[in-house]
């Protein structure tokens, strides 16, 4: 199904796997145009001032380009090697548009309808799920860092998808992944690994000169959890856990751990470390808030190893955490569990501002969508198959189907990178639109 923009008005394009494809007006008038058979996904491609293009996608991976008004076979473009199952049309500075189409050979093929070509494709980036993503902030630009859990670690520029480095994964697992900033305004990358004797370790690699200087020994586990912590002399801790009752806390400048971090006798901890988030408190304090897997929350004051406060309400085990900057008021935090349910939080208060509710399996992951001037999106992805993008003053929240369970987020400054089980989609959204009560995301 698509919409299908027209001069007189929108029209509703419906196929069934078999065609033909029919198109009706709102004003009733429906007509029928022949396409083939096994349509497995359509989109509609503007033009300007013409009527716009039709994008069909077919089961043997063929993608064909039709003429609206007349049905006319305008291109047919190959590529995929198997089934087309997700397109949409992706809108350039110039007022073009590219055409992105995903197959279940996990691959992604950006296409140039104009000159009849592909401009992109990422089924060479990972052959297995993505299970680790950041985005590293370099000197001159910001990088995307992902990983599968068998490795490499790439890095790539997400204006072109150019590889620029790539870690080896030296006979380690990768649990995850953390950008660590450095006095420099630049950052390296925490590379969490388990060793083939089961031993945790913290890979820390400088992108600026494709080294990994220091290795952190956790001891036997997984890192499965990392944030950082900045300090307000202007340094910064990672904080690490394998998912037990036990923090890490890094001083990277220094090459050595900072403190352990012992929750066992903390009543307000009583079941491992699930998520972590470091966020600004009142008075230039920082927090870091961890998640527990009985559902707790706890806000902790590390530069006093003091805990400030439990916040209760999720009734199963946390599983995402950040930080929401607010314009006026203090920094929110948003959590997400395995009960299917998103609240959001005054950490400097303990009370709970929204629960939100939508997703129908774990939410896997979660960033903030920076708005000009005003507070915050919240994205989460869940192994539902599914990203929200959600207004939290509003609690309304938008759906983007992305169909394949999804583990991981990460906002680069210009668009939104999801780590599936076949690869990574990027997202691109135009200025948030308001209109009257409502807010509507153009992509």
């Amino acid at each position: 199904m698509a919409v299908l923009p027209q001069s007189d008005g929108d029209a509703l394009v419906v196929a069934g796997a078999s065609g033909p494809l029919q198109v009706a007006g709102l004003d009733f008038r429906d007509r029928t145009l022949q396409a083939g058979e096994d349509i497995t996904a359509m989109c509609t491609l503007a033009r300007g001032n013409s009527d716009p293009l039709l994008a069909i996608g077919f089961y043997d991976g063929t993608l064909c380009i039709r003429d609206t008004e007349t049905g006319e076979e305008h291109l047919v473009l190959e590529g995929h090697a198997t089934s087309i199952t997700a397109m949409c049309a992706v809108p350039q500075p110039d007022g073009s548009r590219l055409l992105a189409t995903g197959g279940l050979g996990c691959t992604v093929r950006i296409w140039d309808i104009g000159m009849a070509s592909g401009t992109m494709e990422t089924d060479d980036w990972h052959d297995l799920a993505v299970t680790a993503m950041c985005v590293l902030p370099l000197s001159d630009r910001a990088v995307l860092a992902t990983s599968g859990y068998l490795g490499p670690v790439q890095l790539r520029t997400m204006a072109t998808g150019e590889e620029v480095d790539r870690i080896p994964d030296a006979g380690r697992e990768i649990t995850t992944l953390h950008a660590v900033p450095t006095n420099d305004g630049s950052a390296v990358l925490a590379v969490g690994t388990v060793t083939p004797n089961g031993e945790a370790l913290i890979n820390i690699y400088d992108p600026a000169t494709r080294e990994a200087p220091l290795d952190l020994v956790h001891g036997i586990g997984e890192i499965s959890v990392m944030s950082v912590i900045s300090r307000p002399d202007g340094t910064v801790l990672l904080a690490t856990t394998t998912g037990e009752r036990i923090i890490d806390l890094w001083d990277l400048t220094r090459e050595r751990e900072e403190h352990l971090w012992d929750l066992g006798k903390d009543k307000s901890a009583a079941s491992g470390v699930s998520a972590m988030c470091g966020l600004p408190g009142p008075g230039g304090a920082m927090y870091l808030a961890t998640g527990h897997v009985d559902g707790t929350i706890v806000v902790r004051e590390p530069s006093s190893r003091t805990t400030r406060r439990a916040l209760i309400g999720h009734t199963d085990s946390i599983s995402a955490m950040c930080a929401l900057p607010q314009p006026q008021v203090p920094t929110l935090l948003a959590t997400g569990s395995d009960d299917r349910t998103v609240r959001i939080w005054d950490p400097s208060t303990g009370a709970c501002h929204s629960i939100m509710r939508g997703h129908t399996s774990t939410i896997t992951a979660m960033c903030a969508l920076p708005r000009d001037g005003g507070s915050p999106l919240l994205v989460t992805c869940s192994y539902d198959r599914t990203i929200r993008i959600w207004d939290t003053l509003r609690h309304r929240s938008l759906v983007v189907p992305v169909h394949h369970p999804a583990a991981a987020l990460a906002w680069t400054g210009d668009f939104l990178a999801v780590g599936l089980t076949a690869g990574i989609l990027a997202i691109r959204f135009a200025p948030v639109i308001e209109y009257g009560s409502s807010t509507t995301l153009v992509s």
